[in-house]
């Protein structure tokens, strides 16, 4: 592009003068983000390298609404706003939970039910406890999915489980440990959800200051109002998940709080159990209070 196609004879403004040429001289990467047909999200997550699914993809768009760029046509260049699913704007960890959340696809942008978060991860859950346990009594490896588990649990869930076991208490302390834990984990999956698109907003922010003319081009072909609706949507995204990431947390802190009751309760019932079988092992003697106690 030369200086004459961009300003003119007269030297002044042309505004119609195509698009691409008034940024035709941005750095790649600028361009490559701001400046591409389609979803900024999907853009966003190539640019930096993520690799996030499709799936995964959608559903933040569900969650936090995406912006999506339409280059062509009577007007150039349109900067759409494309907004969260409606059915997901009250929904909060327990909906997580249930599988009740929406995505919104790609290809066409219609919100669609999320087929697979566990389905329902309160029955989720409390199954993986049983089978762990199961494990434990039987003195098995535990599977890979098993030990992913444990290790995303906020608390020391293992201890737990062994420790119902001790008290043969396994059945009431899954029932009991199965709903907050799974909020816990709902709370953890939608908040490192939200830290992901925070990570890719930032580093669009940073693209975006990088949004001047590269080395040998001319001011004229890099303007930056061309990119600031697009930039500006970006700023926007970044403080709507913000905001989410807030409202979530009192969520978490109350779900570790009844994780910490039902902890509280295990420890009762084996401290209980060791008073009942030390009585009847002084009454009857050991075999017997073993037997009695399910040990």
């Amino acid at each position: 592009n030369t200086k004459e196609q961009i300003m003119g004879s007269a030297g002044t403004a042309v505004p119609n003068s195509a698009p691409q040429n008034l940024v035709s001289g941005c750095p790649d990467e600028v361009t490559a983000l701001f400046f591409r047909q389609g979803s900024m999200i999907a853009n966003i997550n190539e640019q930096i390298g993520l690799n996030e699914s499709q799936e995964y993809l959608e559903l933040v768009r569900g969650f936090i609404g995406d912006i999506e760029l339409v280059i062509g046509g009577p007007r150039g260049i349109v900067v759409q706003a494309v907004p969260p699913c409606s059915s997901n704007t009250e929904k909060t960890v327990d909906n997580f939970i249930s599988g009740d959340v929406e995505a919104r696809r790609l290809n066409d942008d219609q919100c669609v039910p999320v087929s697979d978060i566990k389905a329902n991860l309160t029955e989720y859950v409390k199954q993986m406890i049983m089978d762990i346990a199961g494990k434990y009594q039987n003195k098995t490896p535990l599977t890979a999915a098993q030990i992913v588990f444990i290790n995303s649990n906020p608390l020391s869930i293992s201890l737990v489980i062994k420790g119902a076991i001790a008290s043969n208490n396994v059945e009431v302390i899954a029932a009991n440990l199965a709903d907050p834990t799974a909020k816990a984990l709902a709370y953890r999956m939608m908040d490192d959800m939200y830290h992901r698109i925070w990570f890719m907003v930032q580093r669009g922010q940073l693209i975006a200051a990088k949004a001047q003319a590269k080395p040998g081009a001319l001011s004229e072909t890099c303007k930056y109002a061309v990119l600031k609706p697009q930039i500006d949507k970006l700023a926007a995204l970044g403080e709507r998940v913000e905001k989410t990431r807030e409202s979530l947390r009192s969520s978490y802190f109350t779900a570790l709080s009844e994780i910490e009751s039902v902890y509280n309760l295990v420890e009762k019932f084996q401290k209980a159990n060791m008073i009942i079988t030390k009585d009847m092992t002084s009454r009857f003697g050991n075999s017997v209070a073993q037997r009695a106690t399910g040990r």
